[in-house]
């Protein structure tokens, strides 16, 4: 799908370009600017666009699908075999061998679990935040899973 669009932008861009010779080639100067400029435009400002229209509808989708389970506070507990997870209308129980990676971003960790599921931990509202990174790079040693730093990641 990425490469889709990135096509899609290139080959618009380009196309225009084109346009704009061939307009310059039958004596046409108006629209051999305008298909020109048009060209440029898209080319530079297409990765732009896309990055905020995906940026958009993702926020959307987590909105639209994901908004009962924000702002509701729960609580972690890491045993020797489990995670368990309790907050007002659920309790959950995740086995440590389900986990597949653990993200750390500058704002947030995330445990990647095998069936697709991630648990977003805001570090902000951890209490004993190094004693969990300690513990969960602990975690990942054990398990031989990915740790993950990318604090300069950005949105």
């Amino acid at each position: 799908m990425t490469r889709r669009r990135w096509r899609s932008g290139i080959l618009t861009g380009l196309g225009s370009i084109v346009l704009a010779f061939f307009s310059k080639n039958n004596g046409l100067e108006t629209l051999f600017y305008y298909w020109l400029i048009f060209g440029v435009l898209i080319l530079f400002l297409y990765p732009f666009y896309v990055k905020n229209v995906w940026k958009r509808h993702y926020k959307r989708h987590v909105i639209e699908n994901h908004s009962e389970r924000m702002g509701l506070l729960s609580t972690l507990e890491f045993t020797d075999k489990q995670i368990l997870t309790s907050s007002s209308f659920m309790q959950s129980q995740i086995d440590l061998n389900q986990l597949k990676l653990i993200i750390e971003i500058k704002d947030y960790l995330f445990l990647q679990l095998k069936y697709g599921d991630t648990l977003v931990i805001p570090q902000a509202k951890i209490k004993e935040l190094d004693h969990l990174k300690k513990q969960l790079e602990t975690l990942s040693d054990q398990l031989d899973i990915g740790y993950i730093k990318e604090l300069d990641w950005k949105w």
